[in-house]
């Protein structure tokens, strides 16, 4: 991270290394310029990339200024973001990063200064997505992304946030995306007058990115690019950061005893350098290389000594991680009980409407594993032969044996919201409690308990008359977990995330038959919960990842017009999505249609246009 320039002081010009702001320090004459030699302290000790430890006097000194009422609110906003950096690259403790950060937005607002906004989102993406909120850091990089242009105070600011815009879309499975925005800042005009160490960290963005999408040709030339740059420069935390790259790209491509090399040697080359930061990042690496290795004594034993120390640090992403590898170790040993309390362990670190991260592993590597622990569906139910029928996609709607339930049918209206918080939360062993603190977070335990039993007598006897026969039992409770019984009741939403979870790896066809169950999205009438408002983005987001999954199946096998009127509804549901446009695009050309591709690419230009750089770069490059 490199200092901002300040605009309105021209008499503070930014010292070139630490031992020049040791010397002008003492001298400062006021607060702003206080302010700036810390900065540029911070941005010094990150240049050099060792002896980390450096920092502690730089932040006790930060905090002091910080303090200072006449500071202005552009160097408090820029000191505050620096000082946050070398928390980031020094402590490492996220939970405490983050509660930090509302309060730096406050300022970097009022302080009104593009460089200042670029430079905290990328920081800002780095703890939300460390932290396991993937969704959360693409949202700020794409906030960010109309003040990122690549000319004058926010060019080095606006590669910062491409770079940390790519790494977030490498974990959140889009390397294609990844390799758009790197390639579009790699080959930008301005990209020769960016300082070597943020090209360095972009070029090993692109190395991870090409580790999943490249050619084995391709990875190896940009590993000997990078190694050739990186290493004379001498500076510890950029080799780590290669050593880790480079591992990777061998575990992707089935190397893992180089894998395991490279994990070895970030670590090393971390602790030279006084990274606590850099040094949990390589660690999981190492555990999954040895997992590859079949050393599976070895890899549990890893993932266990540092599973604690990533939890305690909030890199949630990782222990998510971890929690699917043992997981898969679970599984080979024959344990699924086991194995499906890891898996549902990695789900807690994680919001609840995110995806199961498939990190440093293939595409689909976490959602394998989670079939692999799935019990028996509800789909094993005819929805045709079913007794309860219930219908979440485009409207709610429940049929017990061919009646629908009426508004007057309920009971009141806690009763259809019960039904509806066990179907987002899976509708097989829900959790009392669970449901208690989601409906009643207010109520103490006893009250909702009570609530909870009052709401679920009248669940089971919802639409029953009097003098009417009973309807089936089709909520169980067992052990304080409550269920829908799977051979009597269907919901559309959970056979649809069953059918995708069940779909064959490389069978386009029964792909496309689960896409086709998403007749809509998840109860859109509902609007004030916001938890059925997560979980409808959830499965929304769910849909476009495995429609661009079948395109991708498609156009690997040669096959047209299964994914195209998917991606069509795709660009209807998330209209600025470049990525649905570039695929359509290959499908017709694929398919020898190039006047349809060249129309598919004119409606791409126009819809993305406002995105900023970035984006125009992408749609200039489609096929």
């Amino acid at each position: 991270m490199h200092a901002p320039s300040h605009p309105d002081r021209k008499d503070m010009p930014a010292p070139a290394d630490l031992a020049t702001c040791e010397q002008l320090f003492a001298h400062a004459p006021d607060a702003d310029q206080q302010a700036m030699l810390i900065s540029s302290a911070v941005t010094a000790l990150w240049d050099e990339g060792r002896q980390f430890q450096r920092f502690d006097p730089w932040l006790l000194r930060g905090q002091q200024v910080l303090d200072n009422p006449g500071l202005s609110p552009a160097a408090r906003a820029a000191l505050g973001i620096h000082l946050l950096i070398a928390r980031t690259l020094g402590s490492a403790c996220l939970a405490e990063l983050a509660s930090a950060l509302p309060a730096l937005r406050r300022q970097v607002d009022e302080a009104g200064n593009d460089a200042l906004h670029l430079l905290l989102a990328a920081l800002d993406a780095y703890i939300l997505v460390m932290g396991g909120d993937t969704h959360g850091a693409d949202e700020r990089i794409k906030d960010a992304l109309p003040l990122a242009r690549l000319e004058g105070p926010t060019l080095l600011p606006g590669a910062q946030l491409a770079s940390m815009g790519a790494l977030v879309s490498i974990l959140r499975g889009d390397a294609d995306g990844a390799m758009q925005r790197l390639d579009a800042m790699l080959t930008h005009r301005a990209a020769d007058q960016l300082p070597a160490g943020i090209l360095l960290m972009a070029r090993a963005h692109r190395l991870q990115a090409l580790a999943v999408t490249g050619n084995e040709q391709a990875i190896e030339q940009a590993a000997t690019a990078l190694r050739e740059q990186i290493v004379p420069a001498r500076n510890a935390y950029l080799q780590s950061y290669l050593h880790f790259s480079l591992g990777v790209a061998d575990l992707l491509q089935r190397r893992p005893a180089a894998a395991l090399t490279h994990a070895a040697m970030s670590i090393e080359r971390a602790l030279a350098g006084g990274c606590q930061a850099a040094t949990l990042v390589p660690g999981l690496l190492h555990a999954q290389a040895l997992a590859d290795l079949a050393r599976d004594t070895e890899a549990a034993d890893a993932l266990a000594r540092s599973l604690a120390s990533w939890k305690r640090h909030g890199y949630h992403l990782i222990a998510a991680a971890a929690h699917l590898e043992q997981t898969r170790l679970h599984l080979r040993q024959g344990a699924p009980a086991t194995a499906r309390a890891r898996l549902d362990a990695a789900r807690r670190l994680l919001p609840a409407d995110q995806a199961l991260p498939d990190y440093h592993r293939p595409t689909g590597f976490a959602k394998r594993l989670a079939a692999q622990c799935l019990p028996a569906p509800p789909a094993a139910c005819p929805t045709n032969l079913a007794r309860v029928r219930i219908t979440t996609l485009g409207g709610f709607g429940v049929e017990i044996d061919g009646r629908p339930l009426y508004d007057r049918d309920w009971h009141g209206p806690r009763t259809k919201t019960l039904l509806k918080a066990l179907i987002v939360l899976g509708g097989s062993k829900v959790g009392s409690a669970q449901l208690g603190d989601l409906l009643w977070p207010e109520a103490e335990g006893d009250r909702a308990r009570q609530a909870l039993k009052t709401a679920l007598s009248r669940l089971r006897r919802a639409g029953l008359q009097p003098g009417q026969t009973p309807p089936p039992l089709w909520i169980a409770t067992r052990h304080g977990q409550i269920s829908l019984v799977s051979g009597l009741c269907t919901v559309d939403a959970i056979v649809f995330q069953h059918a995708l979870a069940a779909a064959p790896p490389g069978n386009p066809a029964a792909l496309d038959a689960a896409l086709r169950l998403y007749r809509a999205d998840f109860l859109p009438a509902d609007l004030d919960e916001a938890w059925i408002v997560a979980h409808r983005e959830h499965l929304r987001r769910l849909y476009l990842a495995q429609v661009r999954a079948l395109a991708e199946q498609c156009l690997e096998q040669g096959t047209t017009g299964t994914a195209e009127p998917h991606l069509e509804r795709a660009l209807t549901l998330a209209p600025s999505d470049e990525r649905h446009y570039a695929l359509l695009i290959r499908l017709q050309l694929a398919a020898g249609c190039p006047g349809l591709a060249s129309h598919t690419r004119q409606r791409a230009r126009e819809a993305l246009a406002h995105r900023g750089w970035t984006a125009a770069g992408t749609a200039s490059e489609m096929p």
